[in-house]
């Protein structure tokens, strides 16, 4: 009874698709035989064949024009190639003003020709709809019924598929597909209806009953691709993306309950080749575009409904990503045209849109990317799968493609490999947490992970390498690839996976040792290939001396690491003046940089106020004549950016040794905010500063940032040496220490007052507002060094005693004379305004002070002959002046 009831049902479709197709396949063969009646007279009454043909003329002659029924075959002595394009609008299935542009698919004019196109023919895309889910509606049915055997529903659906195939293809035969006829979309209706039923049948046959074996479902889908495409250039664009759209959605719609439904990613990247194969007839790019974004989509569907399908995903974007490359142009080492895809951002190759099949290639490599990644993040087995599939696309890009259109995919694919490698660490995935939890004893040893992950970071820097030798237009950026990947991977590992939980010191420095090797290695044969073009060469040695710094600085002690790095620092200078490798004095100024923050900062100035004199003085020294011999190299090049950098250091570093030598020496009693102690700190910062000043003259990109670090640097040690005069002073606490003139007050203010004026003296190319504020910090700290000195001379190394002493008021007023003397006598000797007036402020503060303080304390004799002392030198510096006025100083 259920088997009768099935045949009625067949029987009832197949009525059905016969009261369809039936009356347009009559209307059609009916137009097409009165098409050739028509033709038939006009070439027999061309050629007088008809008994009243001249009268015919002459009446076909009055009558107006008809416009003439264009010939399927095109018109005779047209050339064949023409014919092919007048036809190429009809075989597409779309107005010629609908055909989408060469280059970009998803554009505000396309997106509206489609919408006109489909507030047209709507109709016949709700048909095709209807007839594609037919045969998997009938499926299903079966499926929820029971009501046949699962053999004879799958049958029932390729017969149905069949049918509708069959029927399409007779109704293009008959009356055309062309846009001159009508319905036109017809026979591609029919058609994608019955491919899709025959999907949906071969589907369920595998997935769902299990009636068939892998083997046999494969060919099966594949030769129903094979017809599809074969469909697709027969039946227009319509066709084929109405069958792709249909066979993604198929298996959703079916439904069911299945064992496993993995085999889903192989089918839905069996329909996306359907859609560039078929589109790399069309030339539609739609096609593409559809295939592409509805496979993932399905794909991603099916991934997040079947946990544990890693590996398929990243298989089926392996395959998305290989159909990209190579279907579109039928071609296994595809060479792609026009420009680069990602050119508005880097600004590199030709000025050119890039051609479809390389922007359907990159979005390819792109999703193989995001895929990768995502699986990479799910367990260990997808840690490595990923790594391998993207390494292995890094070689397809580097080696086997025959053009450089998708070279700038290649920093996508290595950023992406890091991704991987870093996220692990980072969040303690499976691969990192099974490194970091190893047992590791007598019995076993250490996990490997480290090595491999080495090793495949070298390898891939070799990759880049070798096309860096070959490649016409990035050779470059494919040599700065090789060398940086191979070290950010040990830096990475370092960063985020512990190496040293299992590793040794040693064992890890070796790691980076191998790849210090591989670089050198990498670096003579650069030099080798290419003596007069040395960039390769130099990046090769740059990141070999980076790795060589690694490893030394995981194995030595603070102080053997410090001079490490220094070493290595002159070494690239001095492999610069061997070789005349450019790039390698750039590498010296990084490494001074670096030997400066080793000194001052990390270990810096804790470790060297705590550090033994003999290994203070070894890293200073050290680092002090590794700075000079590398000055000298750098000197014999003329490399004007590296001499600047290393000589502000090489004399910068030997005054800031000073300081922590006075430092050390002085700090008896541990106290670190006296006088001396915060003007000693305000000098260190001062000298850093003038560093920082010196350097702004080398006109590359970080002058800018030079001269925010030299106004910060600055302002930090004018702040602590203004505090050293205000709360820090010996005036509010503390003791003065060492002898008079050569005590802390020398130390505290007057060595400070001595290096801002020399710094001034030294960097002439300071802002004007800078070299006056300078200057007035470094005259408000020599009167404050020689006031407390004074003060210090009549009370002693204490000065926090509440008083002042006729002597100590008269030596005031004998000392501010003196300065204000020798300032003027300075200004004469310089001319210098600004000095000129500082003597006048001082000399006026003496005056001052004499009339307001000093007269209240002096007696008789010695009251005349000290306002007759002041009366005189205060004329012979007034007459000064005038001489000075008269004579312009400017």
């Amino acid at each position: 009874m259920e088997a009768m009831l099935m045949l009625v049902g067949i029987m009832v479709l197949a009525t059905m698709v016969f009261v369809v197709v039936a009356p347009f396949f009559l209307i059609l063969s009916n137009r097409r035989l009165t098409q050739r009646i028509a033709k038939l007279e006009t070439l027999l009454n061309a050629a007088g064949l008809l008994p009243d043909a001249a009268a015919e003329r002459r009446v076909t002659a009055e009558r107006p024009p008809e416009r003439p029924v264009a010939p399927k075959e095109g018109a005779a002595g047209e050339p064949a190639e023409a014919q092919s394009t007048a036809r190429e609008p009809q075989r597409q299935g779309l107005p010629a003003k609908d055909a989408p542009p060469k280059h970009y698919v998803f554009t505000a004019d396309n997106w509206a020709r489609l919408v006109a196109w489909l507030s047209r023919h709507w109709v016949s895309v709700i048909a095709a709809l209807s007839l594609s889910f037919a045969g998997v509606f009938f499926v299903r049915y079966g499926i929820e019924h029971g009501l046949v055997p699962p053999a004879l529903r799958i049958i029932c659906g390729l017969v149905l598929g069949a049918a509708l195939t069959v029927a399409g293809e007779r109704l293009r035969r008959v009356g055309g597909s062309g846009l001159g006829t009508a319905g036109y979309l017809l026979p591609g209706t029919l058609c994608a209806g019955g491919v899709v039923s025959v999907y949906s049948a071969v589907l369920g046959a595998r997935i769902l009953y299990d009636l068939i074996g892998t083997e046999v479902a494969f060919m099966g889908l594949t030769a129903t691709a094979a017809l599809s495409v074969l469909l697709g250039l027969r039946h227009g664009v319509f066709l084929t993306v109405m069958g792709i759209l249909c066979a993604m959605v198929a298996p959703f719609v079916i439904g069911g309950e299945a064992e496993s439904i993995t085999g889903l990613f192989y089918y839905f990247a069996l329909i996306a080749g359907v859609a560039f194969a078929t589109d790399s007839f069309q030339r539609t790019a739609w096609v593409s575009a559809v295939g592409l974004v509805a496979s993932y989509g399905s794909a991603t569907l099916v991934y997040l409904a079947s946990p544990g399908s890693e590996s398929h995903f990243l298989a089926f974007a392996a395959l998305i990503g290989a159909a990209t490359l190579t279907l579109p142009t039928r071609s296994l080492r595809p060479a792609l045209q026009g420009g680069m895809v990602f050119r508005r951002i880097h600004r590199r190759g030709p000025a050119e849109a890039p051609d479809f099949p390389a922007r359907l290639a990159m979005a390819g490599v792109a999703g193989l990317i995001g895929v990768a990644v995502i699986v990479s993040l799910n367990s260990a087995l997808g840690f490595w799968l990923a790594l391998g599939a993207l390494a292995f696309l890094l070689v397809v890009l580097a080696l086997w493609l025959e053009t450089d259109v998708l070279d700038d995919a290649a920093p996508l694919v290595l950023l992406g490999i890091l991704s991987i490698i870093g996220a692990h660490g980072f969040w303690n995935l499976e691969v990192a947490r099974s490194f970091v939890t190893a047992e590791v004893g007598f019995e076993g040893s250490p996990p490997n992970t480290m090595l491999w992950l080495t090793a495949f970071g070298a390898a891939l820097s070799l990759v880049a390498a070798r096309k860096s030798e070959t490649a016409r237009n990035f050779s470059r950026e494919w040599a700065i690839a090789a060398a940086a990947f191979a070290p950010a991977t040990i830096f990475v590992l370092a960063l985020w996976w512990q190496p040293l939980a299992q590793l040794s010191d040693t064992t890890w420095a070796l790691h980076a040792a191998a790849i210090a090797l591989v670089m050198t290695a990498l670096a003579q044969r650069a030099f080798k290939r290419d003596p007069l073009q040395r960039f390769r060469a130099s990046v090769f040695s740059l990141a070999a001396l980076n790795m060589i710094a690694f490893a030394v600085s995981i194995v030595l002690t603070e102080t053997a690491l410090t001079l490490a790095f220094a070493a290595i620092m002159f070494s690239a200078s001095w492999l610069d003046r061997r070789f005349d490798v450019p790039l390698l004095s750039r590498f010296a100024q990084v490494g001074v940089v670096v030997c400066s923050y080793r000194l001052l900062v990390d270990p810096g100035l804790p470790w060297a106020l705590g550090a033994d004199w003999p290994a203070l003085i070894l890293a200073f020294g050290g680092v002090i004549t590794f700075l000079f011999a590398a000055r000298q190299c750098a000197t014999e090049r003329s490399r004007t950016g590296a001499i600047t950098t290393l000589e502000s250091a090489a004399w910068s570093l030997p005054a800031i040794l000073i300081c922590l030598l006075i430092f050390r020496a002085l700090d008896d009693s541990g106290d670190t905010v006296s006088h001396w102690a915060l003007s000693l700190y305000a000098m260190i910062w001062l000298i850093s500063g003038a560093v920082q000043a010196y350097r702004a003259k080398i006109d590359d990109a970080l002058k800018a940032v030079r001269r925010v670090l030299a106004a910060l640097f600055s302002g930090t040690g004018a702040v602590l040496l203004l505090l050293s005069l205000t709360i820090g002073s010996p005036l509010l606490a503390g003791q003065i220490a060492g002898p008079p003139l050569l005590d802390s007050l020398l130390v505290a203010y007057g060595l400070p007052a001595l290096l801002i004026l020399g710094v001034l003296r030294l960097v002439t190319a300071l802002p004007r507002a800078a070299s006056q504020g300078g200057f007035a910090l470094a005259m408000t700290s020599a009167i404050g060094w020689i006031g407390l000195e004074v003060r210090r001379l009549w009370q002693g190394p204490d000065l926090t005693i509440p008083r002042v002493i006729d002597g100590e008021l008269y030596t005031y007023t004998l000392a501010l004379l003196i300065a204000g003397a020798a300032l003027l006598l300075r200004s004469i000797q310089t001319a210098s305004r600004p000095l000129r007036r500082v003597a006048m402020v001082v000399l006026g503060l003496t005056i001052a002070k004499v009339f307001l303080v000093d007269i209240s304390g002096l007696e008789g004799l010695i009251r005349v002959v000290s306002f007759l002392v002041l009366g005189l030198t205060l004329a012979g510096l007034a007459w000064l002046d005038t001489m000075i006025g008269r004579r312009g100083t400017p």
